[in-house]
């Protein structure tokens, strides 16, 4: 485990130890424990990189942190991270429409430091769809 991984981990475990919420690290480890939010009810806590692969500690409404990588599940329409980068989380979600038929959303969780990044608003509107009325 690199150094700054397992720092991380350590310093976000005794912050849970600290807030009371311990039992948070048990459910961060369930791969679909974030399924069951809204992604409008999670924020990214923090963005590590280690090496060439990035990953996310997403943060619920109650503080609770979640270690996510790219290709994991979250969000109630069954959303799946494409891509973790500094800017935030990609994601592409499966949304039914009132025929019955299912189609693609994109989405995107910013990061904390979204507004400090130049490139970050750049890379978002790169993702999402354009809007049009």
């Amino acid at each position: 485990m690199p150094i700054a991984r397992a720092l991380l981990a350590i310093y976000a475990a005794l912050g849970m130890l600290i807030l009371g919420t311990a039992e948070s690290a048990v459910a961060s480890q369930n791969p679909f424990a974030l399924q069951k939010f809204e992604i409008a009810d999670l924020r990214v806590w923090s963005i590590v990189r280690d090496g060439k692969r990035a990953f996310a500690y997403v943060a619920d409404r109650e503080g609770y942190l979640y270690h996510v990588e790219s290709g994991e599940y979250l969000g109630t329409n069954f959303g799946i991270v494409k891509k973790v980068d500094e800017c935030g989380l990609a994601i592409v979600e499966l949304i039914q429409d009132s025929q019955g038929d299912w189609q693609e959303r994109k989405n995107f969780l910013r990061s904390s430091e979204f507004d400090k990044k130049r490139n970050c608003a750049k890379a978002e509107k790169g993702w999402l769809p354009k809007i049009t009325n």
